[in-house]
């Protein structure tokens, strides 16, 4: 009897072993598409907190990696007037406050809803007079003579996919609310000479946005791949695009390197 336990126990730890890079491959798309399933209405930072229970979409991964990763690239670049297009509940604005201090940040975003519970983490910031929303669709949105040197988007990316029956979640998920060449359009037209467009996307559709941002004098100046564990294929693709025509600077971003753990540091409670 004890040998057949002892039996069963290791073929119980070898199965849990063998679903380990499974499990791990699925946290990351589950917590990447639909933002982490937490029951609490909020997500607490180090120097903010963001509710977002009345946003289709929730902090995620993919907001919480684009807005760490774009922060080194903007102070290179000494980006002053930031626009997040799809703020959301605002998470990808705030934390480019948090680390960009002489910068000013405006979120859109085509949600009212979503719009209200931004404006309210804004207010409840401590950089709240840095920051600002605007209830619209960036394709019609006019800032008159004023340019962003600095665009921030995790844009919608699903293109044919099983569309929700929530409208809400349809919007800031699929691509029928706004196409990849009409987010570009967008870039395009607001952007200073000297600006940059930073995006997160699935890594099979980043050399597609590529090929279609050319058509808006944009190219690729970075390339992140993120990778959840070694030897793994990249699930996302982080980009940075501008007007400069350089080769691309191609790289890899494994999700539990000592370099991860430096981005999200600053923001995270327990990194």
């Amino acid at each position: 009897m004890n040998n057949r336990r002892r039996k069963s126990r290791q073929t119980c730890v070898h199965k849990e072993r063998m679903l380990q890079p499974v499990l791990s491959e699925l946290i990351f798309e589950v917590c990447s598409s639909i933002g982490f399933v937490v029951s609490n209405p909020y997500f607490q930072f180090k120097q903010f907190c963001v509710y977002h229970d009345q946003c289709a979409m929730k902090v995620g991964t993919d907001g919480v990696m684009l807005g760490a990763w774009t922060i080194s690239y903007a102070r290179e670049r000494h980006s002053r007037n930031v626009l997040d297009i799809g703020t959301g509940s605002g998470l990808i604005a705030l934390m480019l406050a948090q680390e960009l201090p002489e910068a000013t940040i405006t979120g859109i975003d085509i949600d009212g809803e979503a719009i209200q519970q931004a404006s309210q983490n804004f207010s409840a910031s401590p950089w709240a007079n840095r920051l600002c929303v605007i209830q619209g669709d960036v394709q019609s949105y006019s800032c008159g003579s004023r340019r962003y040197d600095l665009i921030v988007s995790n844009p919608p990316f699903f293109n044919n996919s099983l569309q929700s029956p929530n409208g809400q979640r349809t919007s800031a998920r699929h691509t029928k609310s706004l196409t990849h060449s009409q987010l570009l359009h967008a870039a395009n037209r607001l952007l200073t000479d000297e600006g940059c467009f930073s995006l997160i996307l699935p890594s099979d559709a980043a050399q597609q946005i590529c090929r279609i941002a050319h058509h808006f004098n944009l190219y690729p100046q970075v390339a992140t791949d993120l990778i959840t564990k070694q030897g793994a294929s990249p699930k996302r693709t982080l980009l940075l695009l501008s007007r400069s025509q350089v080769e691309c600077i191609r790289e890899s971003l494994l999700m539990t390197s000592d370099y991860y753990r430096e981005l999200v540091s600053p923001f995270y409670l327990h990194a």
